[in-house]
């Protein structure tokens, strides 16, 4: 399965699947089966997760006004101009923007279903207790997202927490990505993704006063999680996070 062969293939635009069926693989992991697990996999992870985000980001922007102008006005001074992005690490350095972005990891948690692991070699030993070799064990992220030992209030949208003394030390417990040698690939790339999207929603589409997008019959059972489908799911009733543009 190559280009010469398969005439389809293009190219000069490459994709995954170019990468796939160029790697040297057996033909045995070359099959359309191989390949739609793949386009599953980007579609599900690359786009579902970062869609979860960004919806329920606005909903608790235009929930919360005051939060919302903090940020639009720290915004309107980073890009005075809003038809020119500025570079990502720009924006990456912003104090408010980045305590918004943290406060939308620990809110919309990543994925929801426990991550089984294994160590398969060695027991390990966890606060007094002994977990033997081979044993599939897991944790939710919105477990550590809302244990109010860690962040008091949980429940409640507050990107300001991210700015008190002491938050960087709390970033550690953000597992929205996952942790350690299995940790999403894609994580950089879904950073990048919020980081210029939520930006640029807020800075061209909310306005100077904050009043260029309204909520539409939305509240906050639209953004609440009531389903485990691997990522989050708000209710079946809910038609989603739903906007007036004035």
């Amino acid at each position: 399965m190559n280009s010469e062969k398969n005439p389809g293939i293009n190219n000069e635009h490459p994709t995954i699947f170019h990468e796939i069926l160029h790697s040297g693989l057996p033909a045995s992991e070359l099959t359309p089966l191989r390949l739609q697990g793949e386009a599953q996999t980007v579609v599900a992870a690359g786009t579902l997760t970062t869609a979860h985000y960004l919806k329920v980001m606005m909903y608790n922007l235009l929930a919360n006004p005051k939060v919302l102008g903090r940020l639009n006005k720290e915004l309107q001074s980073a890009i005075p101009n809003a038809a020119v992005i500025p570079p990502y690490l720009e924006l990456d350095r912003l104090p408010y923007f980045s305590a918004v972005i943290n406060e939308g990891f620990r809110l919309t948690h990543g994925v929801f279903q426990r991550l089984t692991r294994i160590a398969p070699n060695e027991d390990l030993h966890v606060a007094g207790y002994t977990i033997k070799a081979g044993t599939p064990i897991s944790m939710s992220s919105w477990l550590n997202h809302l244990d109010p030992e860690i962040f008091p209030s949980p429940d409640e949208f507050r990107p300001e927490r991210w700015l008190e003394p002491g938050a960087d030390r709390k970033k550690k417990y953000l597992a929205n990505f996952s942790k350690g040698s299995r940790v999403c690939l894609g994580k950089d790339l879904a950073k990048a993704e919020i980081v210029y999207t939520l930006s640029m929603m807020v800075r061209r589409w909310v306005g100077v006063e904050g009043n260029g997008i309204e909520l539409f019959e939305t509240t906050q059972r639209d953004v609440e999680v009531e389903h485990d489908f691997f990522s989050p799911f708000s209710s079946d009733e809910s038609l989603g996070v739903r906007v007036l543009l004035k």
